[in-house]
């Protein structure tokens, strides 16, 4: 007992002690291991004691936890304690103390230290393993499975005890072509014992939902794990060497635990993917059908569109009178502006409902030139006078980079009175920061003397229908959905001359730099 209570004295920082029992009443080690705590408690160190809880010592255990760092761990088979400096163990039961095992070697206590530090990484903090036992919950257990075919035998019992529902995640489709005895096996007691089955699994699994009758089904994006849960009390983890398209992925270890803090845990994460699912599949068909609804009505509108335009101009060459001319006049402008917002509306719905776009490298003065020359024969009675000030200069971007320049400078044409309409084009290098890292871009501004934009409309984000006087604002709408939503770009808007509005309007238009490749990437409109 002498040497017990000499090798505590001796621990100056802390003392870790793994331990079968910590019954107080006995005499022996754990009777040592109580004193000796409280000294080195006392001395400032950080006692942490490693032991077997239950109902038989969990209220002395709850004592002990109120002074020292205590944790649960099933399968404790001997008595140790570890300090800074010295190691001691006892050979035979608890309460017997005349066999002791004691060094003060550097490398045994530092392999001991590490020894204790793996115990005590799986060991469940006291409090949580008294309440278990306070609230009649049955002991957990956690461990690694390493064959698959002791995971499938165990998958199959718990298949067996299940009664209320079976939650699973999949790694691939492929699964349950490749474990297809396993699953009939799921639907077979399923039916049998009137337990729910629902499964998220990547896309393509829809066939193999197919052949799983009454199987609640999701998808999901692949990932590289699977994941059942059954009856929220028990989970078992497969993890895979590797997943694609065919779904070879081996599975190289398994991990079951009945832990119940671990298991509603996952369980919030599988209803948290299941509700993801289900709100991105109501959008997808909410989506289609906007679409299609959208096809019909602008398919619709247009041919009503072209039978009045028809009548319209078959009435201005038979009408004299000036006035009705006139008002004849204001009709077809009317008609041609809902044409031109009809075909807008589709382009920019077209533009945002895309999710991935490939990305080459477009020349910024080739793409400037056919938009001008489009202008030019939109517009035969108006005069553009351009003053450029660019080079060649490639960004990354697709054909429609073109439609960009055209809205931009068809507004220019719109809000400038008069035959003749300035503009002045410019061209540089930009690196910006903001965003931690840094990006190369090509800044490209259109500078108009026209009547200007207000100053809350710079800030406006165009992301929804924003009419004026004169139009609808869709065109700055598609400019951003493709400046900033398809092409990652920066879009800002300031007075040609600073402070006054009056004088026009310059548009900057930054688009990433071309690479010499091209890339694919998701629309963040979509």
């Amino acid at each position: 007992m002498g040497a017990v209570a000499s090798f505590f004295r001796n621990a100056k920082t802390g003392m870790d002690i793994c331990t079968l029992s910590v019954d107080l009443g006995r005499a022996g080690w754990p009777s040592a291991v109580a004193d000796a705590y409280l000294d080195i408690k006392s001395g400032g160190g950080q006692p942490r004691l490693l032991t077997r809880i239950d109902s038989h010592n969990s209220r002395q255990c709850k004592e002990i936890a109120k002074t020292v760092e205590l944790r649960h761990l099933e399968g404790i088979r001997g008595n140790f304690g570890v300090s800074d400096t010295e190691y001691m163990a006892g050979t035979g039961e608890p309460e017997l103390l005349d066999q002791l095992i004691y060094s003060n070697s550097s490398a045994f206590v530092k392999h001991h230290q590490a020894v204790f530090e793996m115990m005590w990484e799986n060991g469940v903090p006291a409090e949580q393993k008294i309440q278990e036992i306070e609230l009649g919950f049955p002991p957990s257990e956690t461990r690694i499975i390493r064959s698959a075919a002791e995971a499938a035998e165990l998958a199959r019992g718990l298949i067996e005890s299940s009664k209320r529902e079976v939650l699973i995640v999949l790694a691939s489709p492929a699964v349950v072509a490749r474990n297809a005895g396993d699953f009939r096996f799921l639907v077979e007691r399923s039916k049998e014992r009137g337990f729910k089955i629902r499964i998220l699994a990547p896309i393509g699994g829809e066939a193999a939902a197919e052949e799983l009758e009454g199987v609640e089904w999701r998808p999901i994006a692949g990932i590289n794990a699977g994941i059942a849960i059954y009856d929220g009390m028990g989970a078992l983890l497969s993890q895979y060497s590797k997943t694609g398209p065919d779904g070879d992925g081996q599975v190289v270890s398994s991990i079951f635990t009945t832990n119940r803090q671990f298991v509603g845990g996952m369980i919030s994460i599988f209803e948290a993917m299941w509700n993801e699912s289900e709100l991105r599949q109501a959008e997808g068909r909410s989506r289609r059908m906007a679409e299609v609804a959208q096809d019909i009505l602008a398919h619709d509108i247009r041919n009503y569109n072209q039978v009045a335009m028809l009548n319209a101009e078959l009435l201005e060459g038979v009408i004299n009178d000036p006035q009705s001319k006139e008002l004849l006049g204001s009709v077809l402008g009317a008609i041609r502006g809902s044409t031109r917002l009809i075909d807008k509306t589709r382009e920019l719905g077209r533009i945002l409902s895309q999710k991935e776009v490939t990305l080459v490298p477009f020349g910024l003065n080739e793409s400037l030139v056919r938009a001008l020359s489009l202008i030019r024969q939109a517009n035969p009675d108006r005069e553009l006078d351009v003053t450029s000030k660019i080079s060649a200069g490639n960004v990354l971007a697709d054909d429609l980079v073109d439609e960009v320049f055209v809205n931009i400078l068809s507004n220019a044409v719109k809000y400038t009175d008069g035959k003749q309409v300035s503009l002045e084009i410019s061209l540089e290098e930009q690196v910006e920061t903001e965003s931690g890292t840094p990006r190369r871009y090509w800044k490209l501004t259109i500078a108009d003397h026209g009547k200007g934009m207000a100053n809350d409309l710079k800030k406006d984000d165009f992301t929804r229908y924003s009419p004026s006087d004169k139009g609808s604002g869709l065109g700055l709408s598609i400019v951003r959905a493709l400046v900033v939503n398809r092409y990652s770009g920066i879009l800002r808007f300031r007075d040609r001359i600073e402070g006054d509005l009056t004088k026009g309007t310059a548009v900057e238009v930054w688009l990433p730099k071309a690479e010499s490749h091209g890339q694919t990437c998701a629309s963040a409109a979509a």
